[in-house]
């Protein structure tokens, strides 16, 4: 199973959004591909195993 993480964007809690992400690295076995917002709503995606 496939996950996706959508995190960052512009909002006050940017930077705890991001620590967050990298905390389900640890937590999740399956593959999860990461979404990240910049604050001008850019999207990069990373998939990760």
């Amino acid at each position: 199973m496939k996950i996706a993480v959508l995190f960052g964007a512009q909002s006050f809690e940017h930077e705890i959004s991001i620590v967050s992400a990298i905390a389900l690295k640890k937590v999740l076995k399956q593959e999860i591909i990461y979404i990240f917002c910049d604050y001008e709503r850019n999207f990069l995606s990373h998939s990760h195993r």
